[in-house]
């Protein structure tokens, strides 16, 4: 009789358990999500921010998730320290015109190579270049 009540409990157990689960991941499945592969042109390191939040630091590539059931709309900052290498807004900013669409949701691809402004790539090297002249000229600072 015991073991019938014990049987019984654990039946139970596992049902509730195992619905919690399949629950758990019908509401993860239907989440509307879009993954945007975001990489360095150059494939240096860099830090990326999107809508000037930080996502991924001091990498060369970075995985960006976007909600689709809201327009593809996102500014994406690529900096090292303080200094912004490039500032690219994707998806349809442009596009405030035209009749909305749900196929705007969609950002338009699933990766995106972001080269670094080649101008500011060039003064940061330099500057690099002169701090590390000075420190062998001069020696290192106390």
């Amino acid at each position: 009789m015991a073991l019938n009540r014990l049987f019984i409990a654990i039946l139970t157990f596992s049902s509730l358990l195992l619905t919690g689960c399949f629950t758990m991941l019908m509401m993860q499945d239907n989440k509307n999500t879009q993954t945007i592969s975001i990489k360095s042109g150059d494939g240096e390191k860099y830090d990326f921010y999107i809508e000037g939040k930080l996502l991924c630091k001091n990498t060369d590539v970075c995985n960006y998730i976007h909600d689709a059931d809201t327009p593809c709309r996102v500014s994406i900052l690529m900096k090292r320290g303080d200094v912004t290498y490039r500032h690219m807004l994707y998806g349809y900013w442009g596009e405030g015109d035209k009749v909305y669409s749900q196929n705007m949701n969609y950002c338009p691809g699933n990766s995106l190579t972001i080269e670094p402004d080649s101008v500011i790539k060039k003064q940061e090297e330099a500057k690099r270049k002169k701090a590390a002249e000075d420190v062998w000229v001069n020696g290192p600072a106390n």
